[in-house]
């Protein structure tokens, strides 16, 4: 359904945008395709989370998580069916057990202590569509990841359980998808800014 959607979108373009460079094309077909999945993803959690009760948890969650996301990066999935596959886990089952009072994080110190020592050592990080290649923006992303982290952090302690439960898994979903190891596992390339020449 996508690939059908993304080629007969291309084509449109092309026909009336005949002048635009191979990379232009990748780039408008990189967010379109972006926005694909992000919609069709967001119904499907929608639709789990009014059938669950939990609409207002898993908009919480996706609202902290996306924060972060906007300047730390991170991880894209394959396919389809993989990016639902996470966003459902994610976003559907852990607010549900928040919910439910089924999810008790002990320790919040350690969890927040890590994950911002994580933001500090892998944020931002890029995909191979999409390499950071600019080190001053690197930086200025890094620093604003770091302070809605710590802003986060601060929150955890001054919130009630449910508030405190969600801001903490969005700092660790976003920890697993900006660290290295959520690449290797899944088979995709990391550090992509090192195979273009890097720029101040």
């Amino acid at each position: 359904m996508k690939e059908i959607f993304l080629d007969n979108y291309m084509k449109m373009i092309i026909k009336n945008n005949p002048t635009f460079t191979q990379e232009q094309l990748e780039k408008m077909k990189y967010g379109i395709e972006g926005i694909y999945l992000t919609v069709t993803k967001l119904v499907v959690i929608i639709l789990l989370g009014i059938l669950l009760g939990i609409l207002k948890e898993i908009l919480l969650l996706l609202l902290f998580y996306n924060f972060l996301r906007f300047f730390g990066f991170g991880y894209h999935a394959k396919n389809s069916l993989e990016c639902l596959i996470f966003s459902t886990t994610f976003f559907v089952l852990l607010p549900f057990l928040v919910a439910k009072r089924l999810l008790v994080l002990d320790y919040n110190w350690l969890l927040v202590v890590l994950c911002l020592i994580n933001f500090c050592l892998f944020a931002p990080s890029d995909t191979k569509k999409r390499p950071m290649i600019n080190k001053k923006k690197k930086l200025v992303r890094k620093c604003c990841v770091l302070f809605v982290g710590l802003i986060y952090s601060i929150l955890v302690f001054n919130t009630n359980y449910e508030l405190s439960s969600l801001l903490i898994l969005a700092m660790v979903i976003e920890s697993i998808m900006v660290n290295p190891l959520i690449y290797k596992l899944t088979g995709q390339p990391y550090g992509n800014y090192k195979n273009y020449t890097v720029k101040n």
